[in-house]
């Protein structure tokens, strides 16, 4: 679990992507060594079965413990109004200043725009 806490949900999530294939692989791996004309190899089926077991297992769990986390964060549950909305204000202010800036971003566009139309009106390359 102490890992687990060092790992960022992509990771994690990645990481099962990675065990779900080796399953994949593993019965696969089965599939093609009961095909085999010479017939199947005891000790290599034993090892790929033990594997998967392992895997799948470690998977199975793996999946919980992501399911059951989901499930548990609540970072606010238990706590106060004003913390809470304390953390929300932050988010309301970077929303206004992204408007802001948005606002100061076309007001400048304006002005580059009026000061482009008074520099050509007095190049002097232009009345030559």
């Amino acid at each position: 679990m102490g890992s687990r806490c060092q790992t960022t949900p992509t990771q994690r999530l990645k990481n099962l992507e990675k065990r779900t294939t080796r399953l994949a692989e593993l019965a696969y791996e089965v599939m093609e060594e009961m095909a085999n004309p010479s017939g199947p190899t005891n000790a290599l089926l034993n090892s790929h079965f033990s594997d998967f077991k392992l895997l799948a297992q470690d998977t199975q769990m793996a999946l919980h413990e992501e399911i059951k986390s989901i499930y548990e964060y609540r970072p606010f549950e238990k706590c106060r109004y004003l913390p809470r909305i304390s953390n929300e204000i932050p988010w309301e202010k970077l929303e206004f200043i992204a408007a802001r800036l948005g606002e100061i971003k076309h007001q400048i566009g304006k002005m580059l725009c009026e000061i482009e139309s008074v520099l050509l009106k007095f190049n002097p390359l232009e009345n030559v």
